[in-house]
């Protein structure tokens, strides 16, 4: 399952605002805890789940966000 949100202008300010923290809490307590080989195999994995959901391989497709007039942040 999943949602799709689209943001007004100030939630894009707080995205941004936030994502120099997220990477970073992303490289620190993921990425640097793995070595060259398990990257790679992280990459790999994820490809393979991403090819699968992309075919429809469980009834589900990954789609582009519809546009909404619905307001979000």
């Amino acid at each position: 399952r999943g949602s799709f949100a689209v943001l007004t202008d100030t939630g894009f300010a707080v995205l941004e605002a936030a994502a120099p923290g997220h990477v970073e809490g992303v490289r620190a307590h993921l990425l640097d805890q793995l070595t060259t080989q398990q990257i790679e195999q992280l990459r790999v994995i994820s490809e393979a789940i991403v090819s699968h959901l992309e075919e429809g391989g469980d009834g589900h497709r990954l789609a582009a966000p519809q546009a909404s007039a619905a307001p979000g942040v």
